[in-house]
């Protein structure tokens, strides 16, 4: 396990693609974190000399080179904090070109934290990639700035948000929010599966900020994570898993799904 401080920045320039695996919730963040997040963000602006710890992010790294220069990081823990900073930063490269007096940073800068620009593959431009119920939705609102018929909620309602609170910034606050960005810390964690790094356990471990694990959650990662083959844990997930989640697709239904779980162990 290799554990060490960045800014989240220098995390989302490298030349990688981080993917979300199939066992993991969907994009749960509601307007509430966002609003959080935003606020923390203009208050660390203001104090330049000072950082904002944005949580950690723990991903399974490759296990040797791989063809390309693209290096595939599969994400175990930091699924809400990424995709929620990659809708932020879009909704900033829409509103930037629209200022003339923003003078820390540009639209082009911003989406090299997007997008891997100079990859060989046109499926490892993207940087996030998310899992089933919001692929379809991040990769339509990045690659084409619409969205589907049928949008996950999370998604556009937390991008719309986003949209609305940065066009209210003027220039000079732009300025100071962009700042703000730039002094967001992680903890990155990379662990490596063939050294024995446990990633069910540290996953559990770390997940102490942002919305609780449901027992859902924790029963579906148990059972999913620890299937090495990857065929078989889609198959499995696709077959048993994806069903009940269309089912129980509201926060009353998983309560009761939760209670169910208790009871049945």
């Amino acid at each position: 396990m290799d554990a060490h401080q960045s800014p989240l920045l220098t995390f989302l320039f490298q030349l990688a693609q981080f993917r979300i695996p199939i066992y993991q919730r969907r994009y749960s963040w509601t307007t509430t974190q966002c609003e959080r997040l935003f606020k923390d963000i203009m208050k660390v602006g203001n104090k330049p000399s000072q950082f904002h710890f944005f949580g950690s992010i723990v991903a399974i790294k490759p296990s040797g080179t791989l063809g390309t220069s693209i290096k595939h990081l599969e994400i175990i823990d930091g699924q809400q904090r990424l995709t929620t900073i990659t809708l932020l930063l879009y909704a900033l490269s829409k509103i930037v070109p629209t200022r003339g007096n923003v003078t820390r940073t540009n639209a082009p800068a911003i989406l090299d934290y997007l997008f891997n620009e100079h990859a060989n593959k046109q499926e490892d431009k993207q940087k996030l990639r998310l899992t089933y119920g919001d692929k379809e939705t991040l990769d339509l609102l990045l690659n084409t700035d619409t969205l589907p018929k049928d949008p996950a909620k999370n998604i556009r309602v937390n991008y719309d948000y986003f949209t609305k609170k940065l066009t209210k910034l003027t220039d000079e606050e732009i300025d100071i929010f962009w700042t703000g960005v730039e002094h967001l810390q992680v903890a990155m964690i990379g662990l490596e599966i063939v050294t024995g790094d446990d990633p069910q356990l540290i996953f559990e471990t770390l997940n102490s900020t942002g919305l609780a694990l449901t027992q859902a959650d924790l029963v579906r990662n148990f059972l999913l994570m620890g299937i090495s083959d990857k065929d078989e844990q889609k198959r499995l997930w696709e077959t048993y898993w994806k069903p009940m989640d269309k089912i129980i697709d509201s926060i009353t239904l998983y309560q009761a799904f939760d209670n169910y779980l208790k009871d049945f162990l």
